[in-house]
């Protein structure tokens, strides 16, 4: 059973009264040719396309109202949209460096890529569920290692998106698979819509008190957020503040994450990172994953109005960090 529960103060008890009835499907996913669409609350949030690239994402991420807190890619580009780095598309899962194969950027001397072997989605009044059965290949096509990848579309109304993205990565029997030390890739990525950026207004926040990419970048912390004003189609014309937040669950290996977070709206939580964020102290933060077995990853985004404050991104990380125990009777 799914459930969106109302916000109980610490130590209260409530009970509630669980009832047969017909809902309707209030989170919708579907699948259409080469990408599924995601509805929620009869607003679109975006579409995950499994084709036409490197790897697969979710593109655009929509607010409720429409404005995207993600960059525009090729054809939707529009003014104000910064031309950089165009291997960073919405929301994604890549790493630079898996058994020396680069799962990261478009690099045609030792690219590599996600093939999606297989794609389910359920709709549903609480949730939609898209899973994601991707094999991450080398150059030669031979796989480097197998993921499971789970998207969970949340309806929960008050003008934001939650989105959980769980992903279980298993070596091949007999290799290892080594997510190695390297600040180009993460297992959850997002590049910001044009305007949002700090070099540009926008405002990185941390459960650490971070406030900058020089306080952010390669530090530690339960859940990163970043806010900022997007342009309108004008490309000179702000739009109200919005913001989009990735936690990292406690029982991920290697928690708290460290950030991968940029002035030019690059947001990824890279645990692996350390002796690219700590060069003089002889670090290494490659991390393995053993023959035959599994790691999994989990992450919640939670896109909003405002900033992290008026957002309670807090609060959002400790719902879902300790939820509420429940029983029945």
């Amino acid at each position: 059973m799914l459930a969106v529960i109302p916000m109980l103060a610490a130590g209260e008890e409530r009970a509630f009264v669980l009832e047969p009835a017909v809902q309707p499907e209030l989170a919708v996913a579907r699948r259409e040719g080469p990408r599924i669409a995601v509805v929620v609350g009869e607003t679109p949030v975006g579409d995950l396309l499994l084709e036409g690239g490197i790897k697969p994402y979710l593109y655009p991420l929509l607010l409720p109202d429409g404005q995207s807190v993600t960059r525009r890619v090729p054809p939707d580009e529009a003014a104000g949209d910064m031309k950089d780095h165009p291997h960073h598309k919405g929301l994604w899962v890549g790493h630079g460096d898996v058994n020396g194969v680069d799962l990261w950027a478009d690099n045609p001397r030792n690219l590599g890529r996600e093939v999606v072997q297989g794609a389910s989605c359920t709709s549903g009044p609480v949730a939609a569920r898209i899973e994601l059965r991707v094999d991450w290949t080398g150059p030669d096509g031979q796989r480097v290692l197998q993921e499971r990848r789970v998207y969970r579309f949340w309806h929960i109304g008050a003008g934001a998106r939650l989105i959980d993205v769980v992903s279980t990565y298993t070596a091949l029997p007999g290799a290892e698979a080594r997510f190695g030390d390297t600040k180009e890739g993460a297992l959850c990525c997002i590049r910001l819509a044009g305007g949002m950026e700090g070099n540009r207004g926008g405002l990185i926040t941390t459960s650490a008190g971070a406030r900058t990419e020089a306080e952010a970048w390669g530090s530690a912390a339960s859940w990163c957020d970043y806010s900022g004003r997007p342009f309108a189609e004008d490309g000179r014309t702000r739009r109200p503040e919005v913001g989009v937040a990735i936690l990292d669950h406690p029982d991920n290996p290697l928690h708290p994450t460290r950030w991968h977070v940029r002035d030019y709206g690059l947001f990824t939580a890279n645990p692996f990172a350390l002796h690219d964020y700590m060069p003089s102290r002889g670090l290494r933060g490659d991390y393995r994953v053993p023959a035959g077995a599994g790691a999994t990853f989990r992450y919640r985004v939670y896109a909003h109005a405002g900033g992290a404050e008026a957002a309670d991104v807090a609060g959002r990380y400790a719902d879902w960090a300790w939820p509420i125990k429940a029983k029945a009777v």
